[in-house]
């Protein structure tokens, strides 16, 4: 038996998310998950509509995995990588915090990094697994308030 709801890229995803529940009601929570405009988030649910943005996208991975489905952009990725975008997609850094943790030039550079476009050196890799030692309970908690914030009326 599966343990998820569906399996699927981000925008696939989304599609299923869109086709389960009354989506315009939920675009309220997913706008306010990824703290953007309504407009923003709803334009992510139309076929053919515009793709969030790195750091909304991360959030989206999250925000859906969290609610029971497989986001295979998110399940692809290396482990150091995988735990990076939940501290980010789930609030515990922000992205400032990951880039100057990492020592990375700028935040296009962290997401080449998340996105497996750049490598993680060794020292970067035991940043990322320290600081997900020192955290692991607070992605926890974060996933428990984001089902108990968002999921209530969800029909999954």
């Amino acid at each position: 038996m599966k343990d998820y709801l569906f399996q699927g890229y981000l925008m696939n995803c989304l599609r299923d998310f869109r086709i389960r529940t009354n989506w315009s009601y939920f675009v309220g929570h997913v706008a306010e998950y990824c703290n953007v405009a309504q407009s923003t988030a709803k334009s992510w649910f139309h076929d053919g509509g515009q793709p969030p943005g790195r750091e909304n996208q991360i959030r989206l991975m999250c925000f859906l995995t969290a609610l029971g489905y497989k986001v295979l952009e998110l399940e692809e990725m290396g482990k150091a990588r995988r735990i990076l975008t939940y501290l980010i997609g789930f609030s515990i850094l922000s992205v400032e915090e990951a880039v100057k943790m990492l020592g990375c030039p700028s935040s296009c550079e962290l997401f080449h990094i998340i996105l497996d476009r750049r490598s993680v050196s060794q020292e970067q890799l035991g940043i990322i697994r320290k600081t997900f030692a020192t955290r692991k309970y607070d992605v926890a908690d974060k996933t428990a308030d984001l089902i108990n914030r968002y999921s209530r009326g969800l029909e999954l």
